[in-house]
């Protein structure tokens, strides 16, 4: 009987334990999270930009709401989105090139500025494929990523960095292009005209609410 107890007191004790570390417990359990995948073909309009702000439980929230909750809360919070995303369905998009007419094939290709292939985090945090700055015939630019690939997690974010190699601080000092549109598959960012890609070192995937790194790809 007192075997029984002791045990049942060592899985309490875990228990409590993985609760006081929520913000790493869901550092390592959001690769459970489902994929959303993505193939798209080059765009021909903008996609709209998403702001910084989040919805969790019907909720609209940001950065500065969740730094005024007090631990419990956050740990409850993480517990909840943990559940939440578990559930959450497969977003796919397939975007391609854009088609161009014989007569402008030659002279009005797109143009590669930067490129670079995305590479993983940490063991739990893993992202491949390629991903690309381009020039169009419109003078407007664009990066695009291919064989895309990256650990799904919630409100993941596409973030500029003028460091190759960017560290936390980089990426919260970062420009934040959009939200990701999926973590699998082909899809294509329009920058704003006031954003000159020569600028811009790597692309990082972001997840904004706990401040963790998915992946870098590093741009030559």
């Amino acid at each position: 009987m007192k075997k029984i107890i002791t045990q049942t007191m060592k899985k309490a004790l875990l228990f409590i334990t993985l609760l006081i570390l929520g913000g790493a417990g869901w550092y390592l359990l959001s690769p459970l999270f489902i994929d959303e995948v993505v193939d798209e073909a080059f765009p021909i309009s903008n996609p709209q930009n998403e702001s910084a702000n989040f919805e969790i439980d019907g909720e609209e929230m940001n950065l500065s709401d969740l730094e005024k909750m007090d631990d419990d809360k956050q740990r409850e919070l993480a517990q909840s989105i943990l559940e939440e995303a578990i559930n959450e369905p497969d977003r796919t998009v397939n975007e391609d090139m854009p088609a161009m007419s014989t007569s402008e094939e030659i002279e009005n290709q797109p143009i590669l500025i930067s490129q670079g292939n995305f590479e993983d985090a940490d063991s739990f945090h893993q992202g491949s494929g390629r991903a690309a700055f381009y020039q169009l015939p419109d003078d407007s630019h664009l990066i695009r990523f291919e064989d895309f690939e990256v650990t799904n997690g919630p409100d993941l974010r596409v973030i500029l960095t003028k460091s190759p190699t960017p560290s936390l601080d980089d990426v919260k000092n970062g420009v934040e292009l959009a939200k990701l549109k999926g973590n699998k598959g082909n899809q294509n960012y329009e920058l704003p005209e006031d954003i000159d890609p020569n600028d811009y070192k790597a692309i990082v995937i972001y997840c904004s609410p706990f401040s963790v790194i998915f992946s870098t790809a590093s741009l030559n």
